[in-house]
């Protein structure tokens, strides 16, 4: 339902000469950026100077609720996180003309991760959450 609302929108931007939001396909992105791309957004997110411990926690949190066998939270942020991720570093490496950099002024690098913090925050305490319940003892209710 989504896909076929944007068509018409596709269509005009098409019809009136205005590029896609996909990476421009010329040169085309070389292999050699894929590296320091993807390890360029792991140093962003795991950068303790400015995201403090939150994506650390985050993924111990992950790791944690996957021990306890709670599962589907487990599986469902730690793929979200890693898919997150790994966006980051398609961006800078799909688009040729960012360099490799955490330069908030010439990479969006930073302000993408920010996304991916923020969830990483609010999945830390869903995850304790899960992991609380599946090992506490059952409470009898008064």
């Amino acid at each position: 339902m989504v896909a076929a609302i944007g068509i018409p929108w596709r269509i005009w931007y098409v019809t009136h000469g205005i590029g896609g939001e996909a990476p421009p396909s010329g040169d085309g992105a070389s292999l050699d950026r894929v590296w320091p791309s993807l390890r360029l957004a792991l140093d962003v997110l795991f950068d303790d100077g400015r995201w403090s411990v939150i994506a650390p926690l985050a993924v111990a949190a992950v790791l944690l609720a996957a021990l306890a066998r709670a599962w589907a939270p487990a599986l469902f942020f730690g793929v979200l996180l890693v898919l997150v991720t790994l966006g980051g570093g398609w961006i800078t490496w799909s688009y040729t003309e960012l360099p490799i950099t955490s330069d908030e002024s010439v990479n969006p690098i930073v302000r993408y991760t920010g996304a991916a913090v923020l969830l990483a925050g609010v999945a830390t305490m869903l995850l304790l959450a899960a992991v609380w319940e599946r090992l506490a003892p059952d409470r009898e209710q008064a």
